[in-house]
C-alpha cells in the first residue's frame, strides 16, 4: 500500500509543474491588465463614467480570478464570497472552484445542484477506480512473488501496476468536482438540520 501511495505522489509531481507554468503565465497576464488600469493617464483618458461602469468591475473580476481561480462576472462575486463564508468548516477557494460546475447562480444565493446522472456515474466511476487500483496492486504482488525474475517479467509487473492505477487515478480526477460538491451538499444539509433542531 505504501508503494501505491508513492506511485500516486510521483504522478502528481509530474503533473504539478505543468499546471504551475500555466498558472504563472495567467497571473502575469492578469497583473499586466491591473497595471494598465491603475495608470492615472489611462483613467483620465477614459473618464469616470467608463471607469465606474467598466474598469472597476473588470478589476474586481480579474482580482477575484487571480485569488480564487474562479472566472465569473462581477455580480456573482459577492454570491461566491457569501457561499464560501456560509460553508465555513475547512472549505477553500480551490474546493469551491472544483465544485463550480455544480453550483447554481440563478437565485440570490448559490445552490448546489447535482443531477441524478452525475450521482450515479460518480458512484460507478469510484467503483471502477477502486477495482483498477486493486487489480493493479494484486497483479503486482502476484508477479513479484513469482519465481521467474527476468527483466521481461519485472517490466511486465511494473506496467501491470502502473496502467490500472493511472487509469483509476484519471477516472477519479474526472469525478472530483462531483465528489467535492456532494461533500459540500452534505455539510450544508447537516447545518440546516442542526439549525432546525434548535
Amino acid at each position: 500500500m505504501k508503494t501505491l501511495l508513492q506511485i500516486i505522489e510521483i504522478i502528481k509531481m509530474i503533473i504539478q509543474p505543468i499546471t504551475s507554468v500555466y498558472s504563472f503565465f495567467q497571473k502575469k497576464r492578469l497583473n499586466r491588465k491591473i497595471e494598465i488600469s491603475q495608470n492615472d493617464k489611462f483613467i483620465n483618458l477614459v473618464g469616470n463614467d467608463f471607469k465606474n461602469k467598466f474598469i472597476v468591475p473588470n478589476l474586481r473580476e480579474i482580482y477575484f480570478l487571480m485569488e480564487t481561480g474562479i472566472k465569473t462576472n462581477e455580480k456573482s462575486i459577492d454570491k461566491y464570497i457569501n457561499f464560501k463564508n456560509y460553508l465555513g468548516k475547512n472549505y477553500t477557494w480551490e474546493q469551491v472552484k472544483l465544485a463550480q460546475s455544480h453550483l447554481d447562480l440563478e437565485g440570490d444565493d448559490i445552490k448546489i445542484k447535482i443531477s441524478k446522472i452525475d450521482r450515479i456515474s460518480t458512484n460507478i466511476i469510484i467503483g471502477i477506480s477502486i477495482i483498477l487500483f486493486l487489480v493493479g496492486f494484486f497483479s503486482f504482488i502476484c508477479l513479484t512473488n513469482s519465481d521467474i525474475q527476468d527483466i521481461r517479467t519485472t517490466l511486465f509487473s511494473f506496467f501491470v501496476l502502473i496502467f490500472p492505477m493511472i487509469g483509476g487515478y484519471m477516472l477519479m480526477n474526472n469525478v472530483n468536482s462531483t465528489i467535492v460538491a456532494r461533500g459540500m451538499e452534505k455539510w450544508i444539509n447537516k447545518k440546516i438540520n442542526k439549525s432546525d433542531k434548535n
